[in-house]
């Protein structure tokens, strides 16, 4: 285990999420996120990598929680839940190539996310309008129509559906 300073590992984690193609903007996202773990990091005099453990975790989302912006406001769940995701891809990545035996961040659990339904929703007629916008004496429109339908009767978001595949049916149970 060797003491790399904490920008060479960046450095290297930021390489490792350009290989496996990850977008410029999620990097610099988490570049963000990163600076902001490094600096509290700093501020409690933690200067190795061997340092952190799960009590130093546990006061970074502490701080998350009490943090607050320069509009005076705390940022939200879904805020602090990605500084915390973030610090545990990190050092899963630490931990898969070599710099720590243990990843002090395994059971560093995501704070409660609320589950909030739609603000809006299309009405019954809002909805058969827009399954009759279908035309289905084509094969285009038929499948427009199918996925409409497929999508409204599962509530898949349209991502998931994209990654369906066949064995994701179960054509004997009538399940998805």
């Amino acid at each position: 285990m060797i003491d790399e300073p904490w920008v060479e590992i960046w450095t290297a984690y930021e390489t490792h999420l350009r290989v496996m193609q990850i977008s410029e903007a999620t990097i610099e996202t988490k570049r963000w996120n990163i600076d902001r773990f490094f600096s509290f990091l700093d501020s409690l005099g933690v200067r190795t990598i061997h340092e952190v453990d799960g009590s130093v975790l546990e006061r970074f989302r502490q701080a998350r929680y009490e943090y607050v912006n320069f509009h005076g406001r705390q940022d939200g769940v879904l805020s602090q839940a990605k500084y915390i995701e973030t610090v545990r891809c990190f050092f899963a990545w630490v931990k898969k190539t070599g710099r720590l035996a243990q990843n002090p961040a395994e059971d560093f659990a995501l704070p409660r996310l609320p589950r909030r339904l739609p603000k809006e929703t299309l009405t019954h007629q809002e909805m058969k309008r827009l399954f009759d916008a279908c035309d289905v004496s084509n094969a285009i429109g038929f499948r427009d129509r199918t996925i409409l339908e497929f999508l409204y009767s599962t509530g898949l978001r349209l991502k998931e559906f994209g990654k369906l595949d066949l064995g994701d049916f179960d054509l004997e149970r009538g399940t998805v």
